[in-house]
């Protein structure tokens, strides 16, 4: 066969050309991609088998509470939700009584005494310390009676009547703290923030925290501290205001001394008033 023959045999072939790709666009059916789940967001797979982790171990998938189910990021690696530190006020309400438990009154004593006005530092401490003392005299009131009156005394809370005047006593099963209240010249205690409660070895600190009214009617004997007024506070809070006619006032003494003066007298001679000689000027 010549070279002619085979060049011609080649340019006549009737073999059919492959027919064009289809378009992208005109696939019908979309191709599956793999996709890695996690034991811990998605479980075990159908077959049994545990499915492998992969790029979706940072989701979780939390249980459905009928609003469907809801997928949380992970505050760190391996799971579980990001949480912040708890604030000095959340603190605060973990160390109160809580709702629902019982405290022994040794318990609650415990705790209050944790929150002493020494240590003024701890955030909320005063909330701590109310909330403790609230529930002792609530709880407790059966087991608490009035103790012995401390002092009675003049405050300036006290200024309106002489007989006005405030106690200092204690309570019988909780000594860590003593009732303070303002009394009227009868003899009964001043309404609104006249009865309160301080620490017992702390009275003169300015910490007071406000006592019911159903507490101050169990607690406060008012006929013992009208007596005790009567018979020596009255008596010790007017030798303070008895003033000496006359005397030097004693040096380190708090107690006001008067000093008694004689008025001048008007004299009805003349006075001479002697003047300066002034030497003469040399001319």
């Amino acid at each position: 066969m010549t070279h002619e023959q085979l060049h011609t045999r080649a340019s006549t072939s009737t073999r059919p050309a492959p027919a064009p790709a289809p378009p992208v666009s005109t696939i019908s059916t979309p191709v599956a991609l793999p996709v890695m789940r996690t034991t811990a967001g998605l479980g075990r797979d159908p077959g049994g088998g545990t499915v492998a982790g992969g790029p979706l171990d940072r989701l979780r998938r939390l249980p459905d509470d009928g609003a469907g189910p809801v997928i949380r990021r992970a505050g760190k690696k391996g799971g579980g939700t990001a949480t912040k530190p708890p604030t000095d006020a959340q603190i605060a309400e973990g160390k109160k009584p809580q709702p629902g438990t019982a405290y022994t009154l040794a318990q609650a004593r415990a705790q209050l005494l944790a929150f002493d006005h020494n240590q003024s530092g701890i955030p909320f401490r005063k909330q701590i310390a109310k909330a403790w003392g609230d529930y002792i005299l609530a709880t407790h009131a059966s087991t608490l009676k009035a103790g012995k009156v401390r002092d009675t005394y003049k405050s300036s809370h006290d200024k309106h009547h002489a007989d006005e005047f405030s106690v200092s006593q204690e309570i019988d099963g909780i000594p860590e703290i003593v009732i303070h209240a303002h009394m009227d010249k009868d003899g009964k205690p001043k309404p609104g923030n006249g009865v309160h409660w301080k620490w017992a070895d702390g009275e003169m600190v300015a910490e007071t925290y406000e006592m019911s009214a159903t507490h101050v009617a169990a607690l406060l004997e008012a006929t013992t501290a009208k007596t005790a007024w009567d018979t020596t506070g009255k008596a010790k809070y007017l030798a303070t205001l008895t003033l000496p006619t006359t005397g030097t006032p004693t040096t380190g003494s708090t107690t006001p001394v008067a000093t008694t003066t004689t008025p001048p007298v008007a004299s009805s001679s003349t006075a001479t008033v002697s003047l300066p000689t002034v030497p003469a000027k040399t001319p």
